[in-house]
């Protein structure tokens, strides 16, 4: 029985050294430098929203599928390439951020060229 659990044991430590060999997460500046490409949609999808929805009189369909998109872009590095949460936090920074540029596009738009919001 003594070399039953011995065995065992040396399969748990096998498993737990296998953890410990996995790549570290990177830093925030670096996954910030590493990955801004990913942000960049994110932030400018809102102004475009408003744009699209109010100007162009886009579905709200396309909308949907191009946030979906983005959401997915930005959530990449996140699940794939070793950033840490906070780039996800970050992220949700960037989102907001461009939430507000599109409400100042479309008051801008509305009146200045008097559109119908």
């Amino acid at each position: 029985m003594d070399k039953g659990i011995k065995e065992t044991e040396a399969v748990d430590q096998g498993t737990a050294a296998d953890r410990c060999e996995q790549k570290p997460l990177l830093t925030l500046g670096v996954a910030l430098r590493r990955y801004w490409f990913c942000l960049l949609p994110l932030g400018l999808l809102p102004a475009f929203a408003f744009l699209g929805l109010m100007v162009f009189h886009l579905p709200l369909g396309i909308i949907a599928v191009l946030f979906v998109a983005v959401g997915l872009l930005a959530m990449w590095p996140l699940k794939f390439k070793r950033a840490p949460f906070t780039f996800f936090l970050v992220a949700g920074g960037v989102w907001m951020g461009g939430g507000f540029l599109g409400l100042c596009v479309a008051a801008f738009l509305h009146f200045s060229m008097h559109l119908s919001m």
